[in-house]
């Protein structure tokens, strides 16, 4: 048995997860159902958990946790936010939406990189909705590609 440092990298619709220690071996955990479900996990948490070796699944993932470490759920840290998606965020606070273009023209960053940050903002549920549209109406031009909230 150890305690270590897991990234939750998985979750199943069943509840089921997977993640790897933060250490060096980067190694396999298997989060039980029970264990994810009582805590609340997401993608990209950070969690200490007891540790013990996996008998049914070795080779796939040497890990299975056998419960959180006790400060575990005062420890809940979301996986630190880069710059630009502090900035995309910081944005959409202050003016409620968005479009593709005016973060693109505020941040002075390509449409590429922003969009590519607001889905990940998405996926992590830091954003409540990213909608894409095609809008023709000349009163319109300039927010063309869409906007987020």
């Amino acid at each position: 048995m150890t305690i270590s440092h897991i990234l939750v990298t998985n979750i199943l619709p069943t509840g089921t997860a997977f993640g790897v220690r933060e250490s060096d071996h980067r190694e396999g955990v298997f989060i039980p159902a029970r264990i994810t479900t009582s805590a609340d996990f997401k993608v990209g948490q950070r969690i200490r958990a007891l540790l013990v070796p996996n008998q049914s699944h070795r080779d796939l993932t040497p890990w299975v946790v056998l419960r959180l470490a006790d400060d575990t759920e005062q420890s809940k840290i979301a996986p630190p936010m880069d710059p630009l998606s502090a900035a995309i965020m910081s944005e959409l606070k202050m003016n409620g939406s968005a479009t593709i273009d005016e973060l693109t023209n505020s941040l002075g960053q390509e449409e590429s990189t922003v969009k590519s940050l607001l889905g990940a903002l998405l996926m992590e549920q830091h954003v409540t909705s990213y909608i894409v549209f095609e809008l023709t109406d000349p009163l319109f031009l300039g927010t063309q590609n869409g906007g987020a909230a």
